[in-house]
């Protein structure tokens, strides 16, 4: 499974615009990997998937239960990668060490950074947090 779209977690709009966009005519999308359940990102969220789809929730706050996604034909996991690490930490290791093994053969890539001296810049860092330009 590749990953074709990421988007954007400011814009519910902008979400719907490129998973069009993304899909063309296809019926909808077959996985999302959602953390966010406030506004309406969740009922957008399921309302872009095709029947069958999986969901994989992160959240932990509004999430929905099994019987509301039941309603959507959606198969639905919540997954709490807190509690999983700390019931497993052998596969929290092994998770960690192939996805450090798969960023040194550039197979993944870490997030956009955008870095300020604080020393200098301490006023544009914390601009860059208000005008919500940052990832995480």
């Amino acid at each position: 499974m590749g990953v074709h779209m990421i988007s954007t977690t400011r814009d519910i709009g902008a979400v719907k615009a490129e998973t069009a966009q993304v899909l063309g005519h296809q019926k909808g999308v077959s996985h999302v990997l959602n953390s966010l359940s406030h506004d309406d990102y969740l009922p957008t969220s399921v309302g872009l998937t095709r029947p069958g789809a999986h969901f994989l929730e992160v959240g932990k706050r509004g999430i929905w239960s099994r019987s509301e996604m039941a309603i959507h034909c959606v198969r639905y996991d919540p997954i709490t990668m807190d509690t999983q690490a700390q019931q497993d930490r052998t596969w929290a290791y092994c998770s960690l060490r192939d996805v450090s093994a798969r960023a040194e053969l550039s197979e993944v890539r870490g997030l956009p950074l955008h870095e300020f001296d604080l020393t200098h810049e301490c006023a544009d860092a914390f601009r860059y947090l208000q005008q919500a330009k940052h990832i995480g």
